[in-house]
């Protein structure tokens, strides 16, 4: 249920308000709306699609025509102008991900009603992209012609460069077609100087295989259909030319196929059948709102209106993502032989999960060792640093003053003296609360180890002034029969 639903739903309950009827929540809402959608997907999955309504099986992508895909690189078509093109990111049209609705082609988002003319041929169909002055060119053209860059990001735009191709091109006639307008490519035989339009030389086969494109920019091949090597001869595939041939200028403009919301593309509103309605409704026998009829009816016309505005795009996705949804001939296909389709899908989803698993933990065990490194070589350069500022800490001292080593060493021997350490720590007051009374300026081994530490003496009188002053507060309040006077007095 998105906002559009929200507001409508609001709408309605101030109407069923207006009128003395129950208000129907959002739940129930969202339950019709998805027993709609699934049972609109299983009917249509009964009815055969006409040739005409959908587009053919054998649909190939405009920019590389190949009609393969995969799971990452599917061919999607365009609402718009039913363009099919391979979804592949950086490889043929550059879809990065495709939207919940509708998807519409470069063109049709920009210039849905007005034609656009690809500078670089006179053909008015196909894949179109922008170039970075604003102009319209077949991302086929710009790929296939040298002197075009295309942005290697994820959308393959903007095209650069049709102001590098040599003014001699821009003159030359295409052998195919016979217009000369655009920029036409020649024949890779070094004696050949045969011209053509990329378009037209698409349309007779004279363009090599772009599925090594992505790894080599430098694969692209063409030739004129005399010197067309044995391997291309053999896959060569012309294209039938539409309809409406292209004969010059003012045809030209009187007949692109630019308008990509005209009513021949748009799908018809899809009308909810009695049938449905009648499930529907069975379905929704035990939720309790009155006129349940009516409203129902009211939610099958804006399910109908919605899927209209979406141009036929589904509301649950999911649905036709399924594996065994993905061609009408599965239809035809016996339980076992969609169970074994469905088993083969799910290890192969299984195994692709397996593959980006073990992919991520090998970048993330690579990330895990470059931090480990890196932290190596912090700790490195920091026990570096910290090494220097000891070294200059030692020289500063050792220049600022430098008689503490030796005041160091006379403290040594003279803690060495009292083995009982006696006068190693300050007197508790709670044991001696009296000592403070009579000795007013106490002073120990730690304290003078302090002083030292905190550069407090100035001169080596100062340091022997300290020892003889715990030697003396010793003798003063101790008795001369104890062992802390005799302490003192050796």
């Amino acid at each position: 249920m998105d906002e559009q639903d929200q507001e409508w739903l609001d709408s309605l309950n101030k109407e069923r308000k207006d009128q003395g009827m129950d208000q129907v929540t959002y739940e129930t809402f969202e339950i019709i709306i998805d027993k709609l959608e699934k049972e609109w997907f299983d009917l249509m999955k009964r009815v055969p699609k006409s040739q005409t309504d959908a587009p053919p099986e054998d649909s190939t992508c405009a920019v590389c025509d190949d009609g393969e895909g995969e799971n990452s690189n599917a061919i999607v078509f365009c609402d718009g102008c039913n363009l099919a093109v391979h979804q592949g990111a950086c490889q043929c049209y550059g879809i990065p991900y495709i939207p919940e609705g509708q998807w519409l082609c470069r063109k049709c988002t920009i210039s849905p009603e007005n034609p656009v003319s690809c500078v670089l041929c006179p053909a008015e169909a196909g894949a179109f992209k922008q170039t970075n002055t604003g102009k319209w060119v077949h991302l086929l053209c710009a790929l296939w012609n040298p002197e075009v860059t295309v942005t290697k990001g994820a959308y393959m735009e903007p095209i650069e460069g049709i102001e590098r191709i040599s003014k001699p091109r821009w003159r030359l006639a295409c052998s195919i077609c016979g217009i000369k307008k655009g920029a036409c490519i020649q024949c890779q035989k070094a004696s050949c100087a045969t011209a053509f339009h990329v378009t037209c030389a698409r349309q007779e086969g004279l363009l090599g295989s772009m599925k090594s494109f992505a790894e080599e920019e430098h694969s692209l091949r063409v030739f004129c259909e005399k010197h067309l090597p044995s391997d291309m001869l053999k896959n060569r595939r012309v294209h039938t030319p539409p309809p409406a041939s292209v004969s010059g200028s003012a045809t030209l403009k009187s007949t692109k196929a630019a308008l990509a919301h005209s009513s021949g593309y748009a799908p018809p509103a899809p009308i909810i059948p009695a049938y449905i309605y009648d499930r529907v409704l069975a379905y929704i026998l035990k939720i309790r709102v009155l006129k349940k009829r009516d409203f129902l009816a009211l939610v099958c016309k804006y399910w109908s209106l919605k899927r209209e505005a979406r141009r036929g795009a589904p509301l649950l996705k999911r649905l036709h993502l399924e594996p065994w949804t993905a061609s009408s001939t599965n239809r035809h296909k016996t339980d076992e032989q969609k169970a074994r389709q469905l088993k083969a899908w799910r290890w192969f989803c299984l195994a692709s999960c397996f593959a980006n698993f073990t992919q991520f933990l090998g970048s993330l065990r690579g990330d895990i060792e470059r931090t480990r490194i890196m932290a190596e070589y912090v700790i490195r350069r920091e026990r570096k640093k910290m090494d220097r500022i000891e070294a200059f800490q030692s020289t500063l001292g050792t220049m600022l003053f430098p008689f503490e080593h030796d005041l160091r060493d006379a403290l040594e021997k003279v803690v060495a003296t009292d083995k009982m350490k006696y006068f190693h720590e300050p007197v508790d007051r709670a044991d001696v609360p009296d000592y403070y009374l009579i000795v007013k300026n106490p002073m120990d081994w730690t304290r003078i180890e302090e002083k030292i530490k905190d550069h407090e003496y100035m001169n080596v009188d100062e340091f022997g002034d300290d020892v003889n002053l715990v030697v003396d507060n010793a003798m003063l309040y101790n008795a001369p029969n104890s062992v802390h006077y005799k302490s003192a007095m050796k």
